[in-house]
């Protein structure tokens, strides 16, 4: 069985449950809650080879079925360290608003970014146009979706503007040309800043 220190003796909202490496095959109980579910209470292991562990219990994708999900989770780690005494491990239940410090000396989260699509050689140059970026931060964000920019057209097509339009496709990363999984779709946008579809505007 764990350990367990309530961090709200220290001013802070977090709950922490420390486990050697030889306890973390049992499993225990928590309450998985938030805005917009009901608050239900789960029974999972550490052990990434149980049944009932993080993984199967929660999942780890956010387009899963089940209400919670693992960011991140360490199964190769915990494998290795089962049947390890000496080991101790710690998982931290908290809110978002007291686990997360996205600033510091140590780096800021950013953001995944697709690469600058540019322009056409003006003069001797390319110019950087716009670019796209993942809402979500951090380095999973570099494999969750990627774009694609269709239906281009030229200058003139679109009567009353002197901007060609064209559309941005959001996809799944794994998918393929040739059977596209499209998970967001923005159609007929420009570059023109005066325009409703303006791509900075829309996107």
């Amino acid at each position: 069985m764990p350990t367990t220190t309530v961090g709200a003796s220290t001013g802070k909202d977090y709950t922490k449950s420390a486990f050697t490496g030889g306890s973390i095959t049992g499993s225990f109980e928590f309450t998985l809650s938030g805005s917009g579910i009901t608050a239900q209470a789960l029974t999972a292991s550490a052990n990434p080879t149980s049944i009932s562990s993080f993984a199967n219990v929660l999942g780890t994708s956010v387009k899963g079925a089940k209400k919670g999900y693992l960011y991140t989770w360490f199964g190769d780690y915990l494998t290795s360290i089962v049947a390890n005494p000496g080991t101790t491990i710690s998982f931290v239940s908290a809110s978002a608003s007291t686990q997360l410090n996205l600033s510091g000396s140590a780096g800021n989260y950013s953001p995944a970014s697709a690469p600058w699509i540019q322009s056409q050689i003006i003069g001797s140059e390319k110019l950087n146009l716009f670019k796209v970026h993942t809402l979500a931060d951090g380095t999973d964000t570099n494999t969750s979706v990627k774009v694609s920019i269709i239906n281009n057209t030229l200058p003139g097509v679109d009567p009353g503007s002197d901007y060609g339009n064209f559309t941005i496709v959001v996809r799944e990363y794994t998918d393929t040309d040739q059977r596209p999984v499209i998970l967001e779709s923005y159609s007929g946008l420009n570059l023109d800043p005066d325009s409703s579809n303006y791509v900075a505007a829309v996107s």
